[in-house]
This record gives structure tokens, C-alpha cells and sequence, in this order.
């Protein structure tokens, strides 16, 4: 993912911290998210338990996390200028080795066999969506060249205009109704991506300190899982509830994307300056996702690593939980520190000189485009 940074002199950058730690914060619901849904927990419909209700708190911070890394993508990359080539180039390889990895892993061991329908995802993670968010995000590097231009050529009447309509149709109305209204993964991204670009450019400082919308986030959150602990309750004795529980757990809800937002203004107004540590770890944080969420590793880390499930219903359930999504991230972590320093290091200096041709001759392009 796309490199955060703050101005410090003419020549220097340094990685802003505090959405660092956003990046992280968000990575870990993520975890959490699907510790939730993919460790096999099922309850009993007719009672409601502490174990469903801390599986169901968990659930939250899934769609909330991608929303709040999509808010800090828009929040940056709508600021650049220029599209750098190897920013695609780079996304792509990183995505491209885990799964091309990790499948000849998995063919080694013999524990999956080789298919032509297991092999298309690995050779084109992005075209075959070996995970669905990595495919979307990547995408919509690729248009933020356009978005950027098309953005910034509006008037701020014109952009909250623009806002307006797409919060309409891909937000209320699907809050309201639960219907999608034509929108997928893609054109979401676009408008949340629009969102933070605008909240950059024109909200201007914040009226209150990050504890304020810190707290706000936090809120909208609580509302979530409010709701889905009422409808348990309803549910026990009237069916129609049980299949709504989640209802406002969706990406596209108001309460989530509120949430995210809030999140997003109450850490940008945390100054921490530059911490190296936390740049280290949040420079893994995209890897972590694609290791930890890839369809192979997935059943075998929830499943049958930590099989979470066969205590679903004991009160140790909470801090198990909460040590496994430590553990997840920890040695992800690690996992994809390590592939930076001894694989990244070696392929990105070509990438570099190879995206630096690439970007001269787009330069030139557009420039004879222009002039005619």
C-alpha cells in the first residue's frame, strides 16, 4: 500500500505515525473480523449467550477496518500529483508472491493438489480475486491518476454535490432498504476514496481534540453492536430477527462508515510525529492481511491451528481470542518483514529503473495528447 509521508524539509519525508497506527488499529478489527467468522462458532437460536455476543462484537471491526483503509488511501493519495508506476508495480509483486507462494507451499506438503482451477488465482491473484479486497484496492490505484484530476477539477459545490449523491444511493438508501443499488466493491472504494479527498481539501481543522471523534467512532460502533445484541434478544422468540442480527454490520451502512471517518479525524489530530517502530510494523500490515486471509491459510490458522470453536460457549473464549488475533499479527508480521528484506530488496531496484522508463514515456504521451 501506498507510502505515508510528512514534509519535514525541501528534501526529506518522514511517515506520518499517527495514521501508522490508524493502518494498524484497523488491520487488527480486520483479524479480529475473521477470527469471528471463519473459526466455525455456532450458537444455539433459541438463547443468547456471552460467547455469541463477544463472536458477534468482534464481527464489527471487519468492514470498518477496510473502510478506514480506504479512507487513509483517499486521505493521501488524492494530495499527489504525479502517479508513480511502481506503486502498481510494487502492489502487484507483493500480491503475485503470496500467492504464488504460498500455493507451491501447499503443493509441497501435499496438502493441495494442482488444478486448473486452483492454479488461475495464483498465476492472476488480481484478475481471479484470490482476495477480494487486494483485487478492489488495486484497481483503484490504477484510476487514481483520473479520480485525482477529475476530483480537484470540481468546485467544492460540485464535490459535495458529488458526495451527496453517491452517499444517496450507495449509503443511506442501502441503510434504509438493504438494497445495493448498483454498486460493487470498486465503485465503494471510488466514493469513500472521494470522501477523504474532500475532508482533506475542505473540512479544514477539526472543532474538537481526538478524544471528541475518537469517542464518536467508538459510538457508532457501540450502535452497531447494539443493534445486534436487541435483535438477538428478539430473535429467541421471533425468526425473522435471527437473519438480521448483522444488519448494520455492512460496508456500506451509515453507522460503519461514520465510524471509520470519525476514526480517521481522531487520529489525525493525535501528534506523534514519526516512531519508527510503528512505521516498521505498519509497513507489514497489507502483508499481514494477504497471508493471514489467503483461501488456503485461511481454514488452516482458525480451523485447525487454533480451533477456537470447541470452546465457543466457556468465558475463556475472550482472552483466547484476543491472544489468537495477537498471534495472528505478530508472526504475519514477521512473515512479511522478512519477504520486504530479503525478497522486496532485491527485485525493487529494477522495478524502480523499469517504472522510471514507464513514467517518462506516459509523460511524453500525454504530452503530445495534449497538444493535439
Amino acid at each position: 500500500m501506498e507510502q505515508i509521508t510528512l514534509k519535514t524539509d525541501g528534501r526529506k519525508t518522514q511517515r506520518q505515525s499517527n495514521f501508522e497506527l490508524l493502518r494498524i488499529f484497523a488491520m487488527l478489527l480486520i483479524i479480529g473480523h475473521h477470527f469471528a467468522v471463519h473459526s466455525g462458532f455456532v450458537y444455539p437460536n433459541d438463547a443468547v449467550s456471552l460467547g455469541r455476543l463477544w463472536i458477534q462484537f468482534l464481527t464489527i471491526g471487519g468492514k470498518l477496518g477496510v473502510n478506514i483503509f480506504v479512507l487513509i488511501s483517499g486521505w493521501f493519495l488524492s494530495a499527489e500529483k504525479h502517479f508513480r508506476t511502481k506503486k502498481a508495480i510494487r502492489l502487484w509483486l507483493q500480491i503475485f508472491t503470496y500467492a504464488a507462494v504460498l500455493y507451491v507451499i501447499f503443493i509441497a506438503t501435499c496438502a493441495e493438489t494442482i488444478t486448473y482451477e486452483g492454479l488461475k488465482p495464483r498465476l492472476f491473484p488480481v484478475t481471479f480475486i484470490n482476495w477480494w479486497f487486494a483485487s478492489a484496492y488495486f484497481v483503484l490505484l490504477l484510476f487514481t491518476p483520473f479520480l485525482n484530476r477529475f476530483l480537484h477539477a470540481l468546485s467544492k459545490r460540485q464535490f459535495l454535490l458529488l458526495l451527496c449523491l453517491c452517499g444517496t444511493l450507495w449509503c443511506i438508501i442501502p441503510t434504509v432498504s438493504a438494497q445495493e443499488m448498483q454498486c460493487n466493491n470498486l465503485l465503494w472504494f471510488m466514493s469513500v476514496y472521494a470522501l477523504a479527498a474532500y475532508l482533506r481539501m475542505y473540512a479544514g481543522k477539526p472543532k474538537h481534540g481526538a478524544v471528541f471523534y475518537l469517542a464518536l467512532g467508538c459510538l457508532c460502533a457501540l450502535f452497531i453492536f447494539a443493534s445486534a445484541v436487541v435483535l438477538d434478544f428478539l430473535g429467541v422468540s421471533h425468526p425473522f430477527f435471527r437473519s438480521h442480527t448483522r444488519y448494520f454490520y455492512g460496508i456500506k451502512m451509515l453507522p460503519n462508515i461514520a465510524s471509520a471517518v470519525f476514526f480517521l479525524i481522531g487520529f489525525s489530530q493525535i501528534d506523534i510525529g514519526s516512531v519508527r517502530w510503528i512505521n516498521v510494523i505498519s509497513s507489514a500490515v497489507f502483508g499481514v492481511y494477504l497471508l493471514h486471509d489467503d483461501p488456503l491459510t485461511r481454514p488452516l490458522i482458525w480451523e485447525k491451528l487454533f480451533a477456537c470453536s470447541q470452546i465457543a460457549g466457556r468465558l475463556r473464549l475472550i482472552p483466547i481470542s484476543l491472544l489468537c488475533i495477537a498471534a495472528v499479527f505478530v508472526c504475519c508480521t514477521a512473515v512479511e518483514l522478512l519477504r520486504i528484506c530479503l525478497l522486496e530488496r532485491l527485485y525493487m531496484p529494477l522495478v524502480e529503473r523499469l517504472s522510471d522508463a514507464l513514467d517518462r514515456r506516459k509523460e511524453k504521451l500525454l504530452d503530445r495528447l495534449s497538444r493535439s
